[in-house]
């Protein structure tokens, strides 16, 4: 049984063989890599979308709020007889001024109705 083309044979199909399933192995190994990578860059685009979903909603929150302030402002300076800002001068304050600036109109306009 020491047939030199049986011999030669065995080991060519044994080299085969373990080179398939090296391949096999790497190919399955390169297949979790890419899914893996799918799954981050799948997760990130959602985190990204749900995170602009969110800043755009409190944009618009931020904007109604700085919005019902100027007007605030607005119509007191108008009751009060006093130079009317402009809407661009509002605009330009943070909402701690805005705020601090009705809380000094408000009073006014009470003590003149009285």
């Amino acid at each position: 049984m020491s047939n030199p083309g049986f011999i030669e044979a065995t080991d060519a199909i044994d080299r085969i063989a373990t080179i398939t399933e090296d391949k096999s192995v790497y190919d399955i190994r390169e297949k979790r890599l890419r899914d893996q990578k799918w799954l981050i860059n799948s997760a990130m685009r959602d985190s990204l979308q749900q995170g602009l979903q969110q800043g755009l909603q409190q944009g618009i929150e931020q904007g109604i709020a700085l919005g019902e302030l100027v007007g605030q402002i607005l119509l007191l300076q108008r009751q009060l007889g006093l130079r009317v800002s402009t809407r661009e001068e509002l605009l330009a304050k943070d909402i701690c001024e805005l705020n601090a600036l009705i809380s000094e109109l408000e009073p006014l306009l009470r003590n003149r109705q009285n």
